[in-house]
């Protein structure tokens, strides 16, 4: 008997078959500025916008991100530079061919997830998803996507028992080797925003916890808090993180109280990420202290039993 689409395994499916309802791609020209994209992510609450190509502007030839901007904005203070946020986006973008950015990662949307759900466990964060007979308008494809797929159609609607039997659901945080053996890298709630952006572009990190005095996860900087800023609010990043996070109107306790312990297990962690929209949880042990983290990548990863290595 065939497979029907609510029982075959999750990594068979098509993009199609995922029945995605996203609005169109937000997207913006290579002399765009770099305040104006940061307005555009804040205006649509997107973390990353496809440049178009100055000779063909149907085609997207890089993404930019929110990392990219911190690099950009961290890479200029250090060089002593004014920070002029009327340059263009492609003064942003580092040159990196290494970065996400310029590696545009295209499918189909007849195209099986497995190949896409690869790439996002080794850390991809998004996907351009196409249509060849131009049925249908691209889209840009995140890990979030597919996280809300599993949560909102898999665990609660559907109840796919081929997905829901996966023994890597059932297991802790601990066991699945996400508790860090050496300490998470974080900051300070005494230090400044643009000091954790500076920590965070040398490691290329997207996000850091805050810490109190005690060592306590009180609040998160995040790359994506970036958007928004403005040559009025610049000046901002200058200030003590907390302060920084007031100032810029951002939750931050959002991803403070998203945190899980080492026996939580992947299926919990799921839930959280996808009900508190954030994009990663702290693991925390008994008194709030950060002890790991897990990340949309690391669930994605768990769920196709790739091992993620941790520092």
């Amino acid at each position: 008997m065939a497979t029907t689409s609510n029982t075959q395994p999750l990594t068979s499916k098509t993009f199609s078959d995922l029945g995605l309802t996203k609005k169109n791609i937000i997207s913006v020209p290579p002399q765009c500025t770099i305040e104006d994209a940061l307005k555009t992510m804040a205006t649509h609450n997107v973390l990353t916008l496809p440049i178009t190509s100055r000779a063909f502007p149907e085609k997207y030839v890089y993404i930019l991100s929110t990392l990219d901007i911190l690099l950009y904005i961290v890479s200029r203070q250090k060089a002593g530079s004014t920070l002029d946020l009327s340059a263009t986006v492609e003064s942003a973008m580092t040159m990196d061919a290494e970065m996400e950015s310029y590696r545009v990662f295209e499918r189909d949307y007849r195209d099986t997830i497995e190949s896409t759900m690869l790439v996002f466990a080794q850390g991809l964060h998004r996907a351009l998803i196409s249509d060849a007979l131009k049925q249908k308008p691209s889209i840009v494809l995140t890990q979030s996507d597919i996280l809300n797929y599993i949560h909102k159609n898999v665990c609660f609607k559907q109840k796919d028992k081929n997905i829901l039997s996966l023994a890597c659901f059932g297991k802790t945080l601990a066991e699945l080797g996400l508790v860090m053996t050496s300490s998470v890298k974080s900051m300070k709630e005494s230090e400044t925003a643009l000091e954790g952006y500076n920590r965070m572009a040398h490691f290329k990190l997207l996000a850091l916890p805050v810490l109190s005095g005690a060592g306590l996860v009180v609040a998160t900087l995040s790359a994506s808090d970036l958007r928004g800023l403005s040559r009025e609010t610049l000046a901002f990043v200058e200030l003590p993180v907390l302060e920084f996070l007031k100032k810029m109107n951002l939750k931050a306790e959002n991803e403070t109280t998203s945190s899980l312990t080492p026996a939580d297990t992947l299926l919990d962690a799921i839930n959280l990420l996808v009900e508190r929209d954030v994009h990663r949880l702290w693991i925390v042990d008994s008194v709030l202290r950060p002890i790991g983290v897990v990340s949309q990548s690391d669930v994605i990863a768990a769920i196709l039993g790739i091992s993620v290595p941790k520092n």
